[in-house]
């Protein structure tokens, strides 16, 4: 059993919680990080917070997906990724930049 939980950083505030009891049936889902993240932070979208994860939850198609909800993703990514997004608060589509 593992319980996926969101806090405030400053306050430490639980804010959001699911508890994950191992994968259904005989497939591993795919990109689960990505939606925990999703579904945890569904209450926060439109408040212009940021999210910070570390690998497991950190994917370029999810730090795209939270921009569209006017949040912002900090985390780790694997040495073999690096994709940095360009946040522009003017509502313009962010620019990838690739290292």
């Amino acid at each position: 059993m593992k319980i996926w939980s969101m806090c405030d950083v400053s306050s430490s505030y639980l804010c959001s919680l699911q508890v994950y009891l191992g994968k259904e049936g005989d497939l591993a889902e795919q990109q689960q990080g990505a939606r925990v993240v999703r579904d945890l932070a569904t209450s926060m979208y439109g408040f212009d917070r940021n999210i910070t994860t570390d690998n497991f939850f950190t994917s370029h198609a999810l730090a795209k997906f939270l921009l569209r909800q006017n949040l912002t993703l900090l985390g780790t990514c694997l040495s073999e990724f690096f994709c940095c997004l360009v946040y522009d608060p003017s509502g313009v589509e962010p620019q990838e930049s690739h290292e």
